[in-house]
Parts: C-alpha cells; sequence; structure tokens
C-alpha cells in the first residue's frame, strides 16, 4: 500500500476510496472497517464543490480584469487620438504632455493598476480643468468610470485568489486525511492478517497496487494561488 502523493487530483482519491470501500465491503474479515471510507467519501463532495468554485471564481475574476483591461485601453486610445489633434498634431507640445508623458501606446501596456490609478489621479482631473466645450471632456467621465471598473476587478480578483488560496490548503489537509485513514487501515488489516493467519498477502488485497490502472485524472489538481501578474 502506498500513500497518495496530494498532488493527484480529488477525482483520483476517490477512485482509491470507492476501491478500498467496495474490498472492506466485501470481506467479512474486514468490513468492519468499511465506515471510516464511507464517511470518507461523504465529505469528499463537499470539498470538490469548494474547489470547483474557488477555481471557477479565479478564472471569471481573470476573464472580468481582462474586458476591464481592454475597455480602458480602447477608451484611452481614443482620448490620446484627440489629445493629438487638439495639439495640433505636436507630441512635444506642453498641452499634449498634460496628458501623456509617454507614447500612449506604452501607457496602455502598464500594469492595469497603476495606468488604472494614473487615469483616475491624473489624467481625468487634467481632464476637468478644460472648458466645457473642449472636445476632450467627453472623455472623462468614461475613463473615470472604467478606471473604478478595473481597479474593483482587480479587487475582486485578489479576493478570489485568496479564497482559492485557503479552498487548496483546505483540499491538501482532506488529502492527508484519507492517507492517514489508508494507513491506520492498512495497520490493521496487518494486525489481523497475522491473528488470523490470513497470509500476508491478505491486506493489500484492499488497496490498488498498479497506479497505471488507475482513472485518467478527470479533475486537475488544485493550482497553488497564482502570483500576482503585471495585469
Amino acid at each position: 500500500m502506498k500513500t497518495l502523493s496530494t498532488a493527484r487530483s480529488l477525482a483520483y482519491f476517490l477512485d482509491e476510496l470507492w476501491f478500498t470501500e467496495a474490498a472492506l465491503h466485501a470481506d467479512p474479515d474486514a468490513a468492519d472497517l468499511a465506515p471510516d471510507f464511507d464517511a470518507a467519501i461523504d465529505r469528499w463532495e463537499s470539498v470538490a464543490q469548494r474547489e470547483r468554485a474557488a477555481r471557477r471564481g479565479i478564472v471569471r475574476a481573470e476573464a472580468v480584469v481582462s474586458v476591464r483591461d481592454a475597455q480602458l485601453d480602447g477608451t484611452t486610445t481614443r482620448f490620446a487620438g484627440v489629445v493629438l489633434v487638439e495639439a495640433a498634431n505636436d507630441r512635444r507640445s506642453s498641452f499634449y504632455r498634460r496628458f501623456f508623458s509617454e507614447a500612449p501606446s506604452t501607457f496602455v501596456t502598464r500594469n492595469l493598476r497603476d495606468q488604472s490609478e494614473q487615469t483616475r489621479d491624473r489624467i481625468v482631473p487634467e481632464i476637468l480643468k478644460l472648458s466645457e466645450n473642449s472636445l476632450l471632456r467627453r472623455f472623462a467621465d468614461p475613463l473615470a468610470a472604467q478606471a473604478k471598473a478595473a481597479l474593483q476587478a482587480l479587487t475582486s480578483r485578489t479576493k478570489a485568489r485568496g479564497e482559492n488560496a485557503t479552498v487548496v490548503s483546505d483540499v491538501t489537509d482532506w488529502k492527508e486525511s484519507v492517507n492517514r485513514l489508508r494507513t491506520t487501515t492498512y495497520a490493521e488489516l496487518l494486525k489481523r492478517s497475522a491473528e488470523r493467519n490470513l497470509g500476508r498477502e491478505w491486506p493489500e488485497t484492499f488497496f490498488r497496487r498498479d497506479e497505471s490502472s488507475a482513472a485518467v485524472d478527470d479533475e486537475p489538481a488544485p493550482a497553488p494561488t497564482p502570483e500576482p501578474q503585471p495585469a
């Protein structure tokens, strides 16, 4: 009987539990040990649901960040085009540099938090200083709203990553508890084998011996919490 790697998926662990639980129930000399495996199988569902929910939360949060980034980039690029016209195509003019000290194409490639904060704290206030009839004034509200939405999306992603980290830890704890159950059960089976002269191989029959015979994982192992990305 081998210890199961915690890198294996929850689906793999469930297969191992099913195998041992069924094997124990099938043998009168070991059937009384099966209920603990029944209980572990029952706990699997809630653990798996939490893992899937955490993974989904990460993916959805990343999707929203991607959309918010694209929206802000699009509006910023259109805004930059109008600024250039207002500056008489002079990128070195003081008017142009009030809004862009670097090329707009470079500005929109900054990490999303920095871009959003710069938009909120520097660009939008400069726009609001312009006269009401300036063509640039119509960009103030969209840029402010999109910068705010982008920052909110980043906050939601951070929260999702934190929740995922907690779930990853809980999943690992559950897997380790399964390994402890398997180990203590195996020890009890060895004891009974010796006491009842059931043979040296008897305890092994309750655990799958060839890992290659196990079903291919249909769920990925819970990934570690991703490191914060520039976007």
